[in-house]
C-alpha cells in the first residue's frame, strides 16, 4: 500500500488553493482590529498576518479563510486563526494566535545557515550522514528547497519560522521537512537558529495502534468464521468490493460484505473507476478518479501492483487473516481503495468538493 497517500491527503487539505484570499483581507483587518482584546491580544498581535488557505463551501454558501500570524514577514508555526465568512461579514472565528508576541521572541535574525539545519535534523531523527547539501531553489530570503542529501526521498524545504515554546518564549527556528528513505517518517523538524537545538518535530505519516476490549473479542471470536471465510465471487451488475463495509470499524467488529455501485453519484457520478466523465470504465484495477491504491513492500514510493477487478469490476479477493499479509495483499488494497473512495464522497457533502481541493484528478 502507498505509504505516501495519507500524507499526501494531509498535505492537499492544509493547503489548498487560497486564490480569492485577498477579497477578504480587508474584512479580516477590520475584524482583527475591532475585537483584539475579546480574543485576548493585543494590538500588535494582529498588525501582521499571511492569509494561507481559502476554501469555499458551495452546501453552506461559506467562504473559510485560513491566516497566519507573523512578525517581520516571518510565520509564527501553529498560530492559526480560521474565519467563517460570507455577504463581506466574519459570521465565526477560531483563534491561536500567540498573545504578546513581539515581547516573547528571541530574534529575527538566524545565527546558523539552513543546511546546518539540515545536518541537526538529521542527526536528531538518526538518518545516517548526509551526502552534499547543495540549495536547489531559492524563493526569498526565508525560503529554501535543498537537495536530498542522501537522508530524503524528497528535496528538502527549509524556511524561516518563530516557535513557541513550553515557557512562553517564541524562538526562531528552521522549519525542515524530510521525507525518511524507507518511507516510514516524513519529519517537520523545527530547529533553533541560536543553539542548534531541537524545538519541536512532527510526522507527516500516521500509524494506529487499536486497543481492543473484551467484549470487542468476544465479538470478534463469534464472527471469525465468517471473517476468515473465503468468499466465492458474486458476479452482479456494477461495481463489486467485497471488504469491511461501514459502519464496521475494522476486522475486530464485523465480518465483510460485497457491496455493490457504492459511489455516491453526485460526488462520483461516473463510478470510483472513472477519469474522463464519459460512461465506462477507464481502470479495471484500484484505481480512479479519486483514489490510486496499489502496494509499496519495497518502500520507494514507486509504482506498484493493485488489484484486478477484471472488466466486471469484481474485486473479491481471498482472506485470511492467520497468514503472513503478503497472501491477502488485493483483500487489502480492495479495502483501502473502497474506504478513501467512500471518506471521498461522504465529505463532498459537506462542502469538500474540488473547489475547496478534494483529491479527484477529473473535475468534470
Amino acid at each position: 500500500m502507498k505509504k505516501k497517500y495519507l500524507s499526501s491527503l494531509l498535505i492537499i487539505v492544509m493547503f489548498s488553493s487560497g486564490v480569492y484570499a485577498q477579497d477578504y483581507k480587508g474584512v479580516i483587518k477590520s475584524y482583527l482590529e475591532e475585537n483584539f482584546q475579546q480574543l485576548e491580544l493585543l494590538q500588535d498581535d494582529v498588525d501582521e498576518w499571511i492569509v494561507t488557505n481559502e476554501v469555499y463551501s458551495k452546501r453552506s454558501n461559506i467562504t473559510h479563510v485560513y491566516v497566519q500570524q507573523a512578525h517581520n514577514g516571518i510565520p509564527v508555526f501553529g498560530a492559526i486563526a480560521n474565519f467563517a465568512m460570507k455577504d463581506n461579514k466574519v459570521l465565526f472565528s477560531s483563534n491561536k494566535f500567540i498573545s504578546n508576541l513581539s515581547k516573547n521572541i528571541n530574534s529575527s535574525n538566524p545565527n546558523s545557515t539552513p543546511s546546518y539545519a539540515i545536518e541537526k535534523a538529521a542527526t536528531e531523527l538518526n538518518l545516517g550522514k548526509t551526502d552534499l547539501i547543495c540549495v536547489v531553489e531559492y524563493n526569498d530570503v526565508n525560503e529554501y528547497i535543498f537537495s536530498k542529501s542522501g537522508i530524503s526521498q524528497e528535496n528538502i524545504p527549509v524556511n524561516l519560522v518563530y516557535q513557541p515554546t513550553e515557557d512562553g518564549s517564541i524562538k526562531l527556528a528552521w522549519n525542515v521537512t524530510i521525507h525518511q528513505l524507507d518511507g516510514k517518517h516524513w519529519w517537520n523538524v523545527r530547529i533553533d537558529t541560536s543553539t542548534g537545538e531541537v524545538l519541536d518535530k512532527n510526522d507527516y505519516n500516521v500509524s494506529c495502534n487499536f486497543h481492543v476490549e473484551k467484549n470487542a473479542l468476544a465479538v470478534q471470536s463469534i464472527k471469525k468464521q465468517s471473517i476468515l471465510k473465503k468468499e466465492a465471487a458474486i458476479v452482479k451488475p456494477g461495481e463489486q468490493y467485497n471488504v469491511f463495509a461501514l459502519p464496521v470499524e475494522s476486522p475486530n467488529f464485523g465480518p465483510r460484505s460485497v457491496v455493490t455501485d457504492p459511489h455516491d453519484i453526485s460526488a462520483s457520478p461516473f463510478g470510483w473507476h472513472d477519469i474522463d466523465g464519459v460512461e465506462g470504465a477507464e481502470y479495471t484495477i484500484t484505481r480512479g478518479n479519486n483514489v490510486y491504491a496499489q502496494e509499496d513492500v519495497n518502500g520507494d514510493d514507486g509504482f506498484g501492483s493493485a488489484p484486478d477487478g477484471t472488466a466486471t469490476l469484481n474485486f473479491n479477493f481471498a482472506l485470511d487473516s492467520n497468514q503472513q499479509p503478503l497472501s491477502y495483499q488485493d483483500a487489502s488494497l480492495t479495502n483501502l481503495f473502497y474506504a478513501n473512495n467512500v471518506m471521498h464522497d461522504i465529505w463532498f457533502q459537506y462542502g469538500f468538493d474540488q473547489a475547496a481541493g478534494s483529491f479527484q484528478t477529473n473535475n468534470y
